[in-house]
């Protein structure tokens, strides 16, 4: 038995987080056992995904954090794996990539990260992707959810063979449909016969949302049923609401806010829209690809890896709203389109990114880099 100890730095349960707890319910049992690390505070609303980890009933490291640096995590984390057994640790993000690196060094112990893309917004973001991308030569492997990710890795770490990609993937019946959206669309204050334009993700400057209130004042002026939904929180929130707030159909576009169960969120849009400017893997697009949304997004990052223009999405080029628009606008007004890239992207979805296809990927990534460290067959405990 290989025991794997995930560690992330989030308290929302996001695409990084739903592929942690994915992990630990599609790995092979019969060769591996996740347990989860993850920092908390005692504030309300910082406990969600440390309290779904414990939900389901996947050992838990609690790192309590007062403050953003806290060198007693070194110490908890390496008393963790000595007395779990831990062979395998595996940091999501660069402040726990390093506490990976530091609270492993002289344990028979691999790393392996992942990379999930970084956000490059600001002198301080692209100082952090830089250091992240120097962490990464001293672990025993990386892996990237899409394969334009290689690209930004130091080749060492790529001709060394300690690069990989490994798509996320989806638990298909997680996002089967459930006939909820007249109801969601009550809830939320959006009207029972408009034409919904749903966005999902964080608010902030990648994401493109500025582009998606440009593209929307375009489609506003010729549909008047057209609504605009964002559902997410982030930095860019007060920003966006005063950018809407100058929309002359600002009363069309709405601020949803977390959204818990985004699954129910999905079947009261009509069109799914990814405004971009860049993406590692999107997990609102395959969460829209299950559920039977058409999607119009970006051609950015990993995005055209997980569809293709013309069959299971509209692919446009980021920062042109007038491009987006009209792309939206096709979807809304052709015969047949919707129903078709809907149609295709499930087949897409199906044969491609179902989670038990990415765990065995994922299970021979670690046999290879436990192999390179002289680790292989070890036993977890």
């Amino acid at each position: 038995m290989v025991d794997v100890l995930h560690l992330i730095d989030t308290y929302r349960i996001g695409g990084p987080g739903k592929t942690i707890i994915n992990s630990a319910k599609f790995i092979d049992p019969a060769g591996y056992r996740v347990h989860v690390g993850a920092f908390t505070r005692t504030q309300p609303g910082f406990d969600e995904f440390a309290s779904a980890v414990r939900a389901a009933g996947i050992p838990f490291l609690d790192l309590p954090e007062r403050r953003r640096i806290e060198p007693g995590h070194v110490g908890l984390i390496r008393r963790y794996v000595r007395e779990h057994g831990i062979r395998i640790v595996h940091p999501h993000g660069y402040r726990t990539d390093v506490l990976a690196y530091l609270a492993t060094r002289g344990l028979p112990v691999a790393v392996v990260t992942t990379h999930h893309g970084w956000i490059r917004n600001n002198s301080r973001q692209e100082f952090m992707a830089r250091m992240a991308l120097q962490v990464c030569r001293l672990l025993d492997g990386v892996e990237v959810v899409s394969r334009r990710l290689l690209d930004e890795l130091p080749g060492t770490v790529v001709r060394d063979g300690r690069a990989e990609v490994v798509h996320n993937a989806i638990v298909l019946g997680d996002y089967a449909p459930a006939g909820v959206g007249p109801e969601v669309r009550r809830d939320l204050g959006l009207p029972a016969d408009a034409e919904v334009l749903g966005v999902v993700g964080r608010l902030s400057v990648e994401k493109g949302c500025l582009d998606m209130i440009a593209a929307f004042d375009i489609l506003a002026a010729s549909r008047p049923r057209v609504h605009l939904a964002f559902a997410g929180e982030g930095p860019q929130l007060a920003e966006l609401k005063g950018r809407a707030a100058q929309s002359p159909a600002g009363d069309r576009i709405h601020f949803v806010g977390y959204q818990a169960s985004v699954r129910r969120f999905y079947e009261a849009i009509d069109v799914l829209v990814s405004p971009s400017h860049t993406e590692g893997i999107s997990n609102a697009i395959l969460e829209g690809m299950v559920v039977g949304c058409p999607i119009v997004a970006t051609r950015v990052g990993g995005t055209p890896e997980l569809v293709e223009d013309g069959s299971s999405a509209l692919l446009v080029e980021s920062q042109r709203p007038t491009d987006l628009a009209a792309a939206i606008a096709r979807v809304l007004a052709e015969p047949g389109l919707a129903p078709a890239l809907v149609d295709g992207a499930k087949r897409r979805v199906e044969g491609e990114f179902a989670f038990p296809a990415r765990m065995r990927k994922e299970e021979a990534f670690y046999q290879r880099t436990l192999t390179r460290r002289g680790l292989s067959g070890a036993a977890g405990r």
